[in-house]
């Protein structure tokens, strides 16, 4: 995610996919694609992975955390919240990572956020200056 955290996104998208290849389509790095892409302007390939994960979802469970996080991909905070909220409420133990991931980050000035974390009992990582991958 460093890639991302620097906004590299075209790197960052060729990193996460080869990721997703290597770890047999694991959903938390599907999400991090769909995150990605958003933030490098390709909504579209955002909205298709988030139809995806919805379809995936009728057939197992997906959890609400990956959904909120192609939703921060795609600006949408409040919506992203709602996923977060709901994955909270599940004790999905994914949510630690809200309160240190660096593509969480984003969300740590909202204090609808923050409260979630310290509901979970844990703190915000401080946020540092990113530095730039070589």
């Amino acid at each position: 995610m460093t890639y991302v955290v620097a906004e590299r996104y075209k790197e960052a998208i060729s990193v996460i996919k080869k990721a997703i290849q290597l770890s047999g389509n694991r959903l938390v790095m599907v999400s991090m694609l769909g995150f990605a892409e958003g933030l490098a302007g390709h909504k579209e390939e955002t909205r298709r992975i988030i139809q995806e994960l919805r379809a995936l979802s009728r057939k197992s469970h997906v959890s609400p955390y990956y959904f909120g996080i192609l939703e921060m991909g795609l600006g949408r905070m409040d919506v992203a919240y709602r996923y977060f909220k709901q994955a909270y409420e599940e004790r999905d133990g994914i949510m630690i990572f809200l309160a240190a991931d660096p593509i969480a980050e984003q969300s740590w000035d909202d204090p609808r956020f923050a409260e979630l974390v310290k509901k979970m009992g844990l703190h915000l990582r401080p946020q540092r200056k990113h530095a730039t991958p070589n």
